[in-house]
């Protein structure tokens, strides 16, 4: 994706505020890195809180009628499986607020990995870094001498500024995909820049004679990212006009939503409880259901095993408790309150992905619809439906109800691309599956259907 022009000023405002830093501050080189690291925070911080908010995919739909380009596999990873994966295929927006742009679902899955990819090690790995390398340093205090503070507080604001006029020509032309805003191979970098800080600060703390050296080094650095920055502005009245309406999220989601089949004689609905059961038990145990993803698994279970050792230990070291029974207590409540969240998750997953669906028998097809979002899903015609079935299981009948998967067994090549071959094959978790399944067989082998 080219990079987006931005107004002048506020492309250039970081590096005005960087230039001013090479003249007047203390540690010229050391400020500017700083600076940047604002910078690539705030980027990373946008393009994560895009991805939610990104376009629909350009792409095959992995629902669609049409195979995917790549060997007759789905356009998305087969790796792409686990947590939140049946909102992958999703067709379809939701509004947030009118002041935002409507979520595609099939974009909550990597916003909630990126989050995670935040919170579990690029936040940890540059807390621990910076604390331990820089921040002891007598060179971390002499950065703060004046005027670092005004030149950090002026470089927020053009940093704030830069990004957010971003975010509006973005508003004002076409929402990027997730996949063209997503942060990537950025994350890494700032996850490991206190590595150049800690270098610098062992560089400053051999004393002054480095001093005019890195000055020069700053000068070029900053030069460099202006030049960088200039460079989208050539020409950017061409890419500022509106994108053609072909382009639109509402144009993208029809040319993914299977066409329409007529009125429908019968529809069926998911059990919404048992659609919250299934997933809930989906996400403590994700083996079932096209749920195989050993790096889930190895996850949840590693995460279950930190917080067994940590909370006894942390609440021992940290708040002196030496009662067994109230260590048991702590520990024992905090397990239950991560299993309480993992379910929970489960269950919104499966609740957006399958809760809404109203699966509609028409003359010549079976139609997925999902009622949320006003579109549908998938579209099987029933001269490509073999056969239907039960399945009853742990994954596929939760206990307490009566609900069941009814799968059906299709002749259709769509129906093999994976990895959404469970999604589009199944009617999820309804009632009196039994009656739903000799209803699709009688409707394919009904003699009258070829006549109405």
């Amino acid at each position: 994706m080219n990079r987006s022009p931005v107004p002048r000023f506020a492309a250039l405002g970081v590096e005005l505020v960087a230039a001013a830093a090479v003249v007047t501050a203390a540690l010229p080189l050391y400020t500017v890195t700083v600076l940047y690291w604002l910078d690539l925070t705030a980027s990373l911080l946008r393009r994560t809180c895009q991805t939610l908010f990104a376009a629909p995919r350009e792409t095959v739909s992995p629902t669609g009628a049409d195979l995917a380009p790549e060997s007759g596999n789905s356009t998305l990873s087969p790796y792409e499986q686990g947590l939140f994966r049946f909102l992958s295929p999703k067709v379809g927006t939701v509004s947030v607020s009118g002041r935002l742009p409507p979520v595609a679902l099939h974009n909550v899955r990597p916003f909630v990995t990126l989050v995670c990819l935040w919170v579990a090690f690029c936040l940890p790995v540059a807390a621990l870094g910076v604390s331990s390398t820089v921040f002891p340093t007598p060179v971390y205090d002499e950065f703060w001498s004046s005027p670092t503070p005004v030149l950090l507080a002026g470089g927020a604001l053009a940093v704030a500024g830069k990004h957010w006029a971003l975010v509006r020509h973005h508003a004002r032309t076409a929402w990027p995909t997730a996949g063209n805003v997503a942060p990537q191979w950025r994350l890494g970098v700032w996850t490991a820049y206190w590595l150049p800080l800690w270098f610098l600060t062992s560089l400053h703390a051999t004393g002054p004679e480095v001093g005019t050296l890195l000055s020069v080094v700053t000068a070029l650095v900053v030069v460099g990212r202006a030049v960088r920055e200039v460079r989208p502005l050539v020409g950017s009245a061409e890419r500022d006009a509106p994108a053609p309406p072909a382009e639109t999220a509402r144009s993208r989601i029809a040319a993914q939503t299977p066409p329409p089949v007529g009125n429908h004689h019968a529809s069926v609905r998911p059990n919404r409880r048992a659609v919250r059961l299934a997933g809930a038990i989906d996400s403590l145990f994700p083996f079932g259901n096209a749920a195989s993803s050993v790096r889930r698994i190895e996850g949840q279970y590693a995460v279950a095993l930190v917080l067994l050792v940590g909370v006894p230990l942390v609440t021992r070291e940290v708040w002196e408790v030496t009662s067994l029974l109230l260590l048991g207590g702590v520990t024992a409540a905090v397990l239950g309150a991560f299993v309480g969240l993992v379910a929970l998750v489960g269950a919104v997953h499966f609740e957006l992905a399958f809760g809404a669906v109203e699966y509609q028998l028409a003359d010549d097809a079976l139609v997925a619809y999902d009622r949320r979002l006003d579109a549908a899903q998938w579209r099987v015609p029933l001269d490509a439906i073999r056969d239907a079935t039960v399945e009853r299981g742990l994954f596929d009948s939760p206990t307490t109800t009566d609900a069941a998967i009814v799968a059906l067994d299709r002749t259709d090549d769509p129906a093999e691309a994976e990895p959404y071959r469970f999604y589009r094959r199944t009617l999820a978790y309804v009632n009196e599956p039994n009656t739903v399944a000799e209803r699709l067989t009688a409707a394919r082998t009904d003699p009258d259907r070829e006549r109405r």
